[in-house]
């Protein structure tokens, strides 16, 4: 259920915040229901060996997806959109949104501050919360201002 949420409230917002930017309002829309593909993917695997991650684990999340099954979510998340054909600016936002210091492109930006925005809105994931720190940076790159 907190998932459906996360993923429901952060395609909403970027629907909402599209405008602002120099993003289309519907393929922000998709990036924001599709980024979590990955996790779900992952959590199918590793769940099939017996693997469960922890909040707060000492190796971070990333970590512990690449020693399970060989890659993070979000990478797995971007190889099956690409499979899936999906615009190659909306596979790299997705693969790329977790990034610390921001991206140059206006949507990778937006759903990292949206995905941090549900998190704000009591509706994030607890395993990722070290990704959603707000920057002037990444404010800039999506095209708006933190007002």
């Amino acid at each position: 259920m907190k998932l459906s949420e996360n993923t429901l409230l952060t395609a909403l917002i970027m629907e909402k915040l599209a405008p602002a930017t120099e993003v289309d309002a519907r393929q922000a829309y998709t990036a924001g229901l599709l980024r979590s593909t990955g996790k779900i993917a992952i959590d199918r695997l590793a769940r099939g060996g017996g693997a469960t991650f922890l909040p707060g684990t000492l190796e971070g999340l990333a970590a512990w997806e690449t020693a399970q099954v060989g890659m993070t979510d979000v990478e797995a998340a971007a190889m099956n959109l690409d499979h899936w054909r999906f615009p190659a600016d909306t596979v790299e936002a997705i693969r790329d949104h977790y990034l610390e210091d921001g991206s140059v492109f206006p949507l990778t930006n937006l759903l990292n501050l949206a995905a941090g925005t549900a998190e704000r809105l009591c509706h994030g994931l607890a395993v990722e919360l070290s990704y959603w720190e707000q920057t002037s940076y990444k404010f800039s790159a999506a095209g708006m201002s933190a007002e």
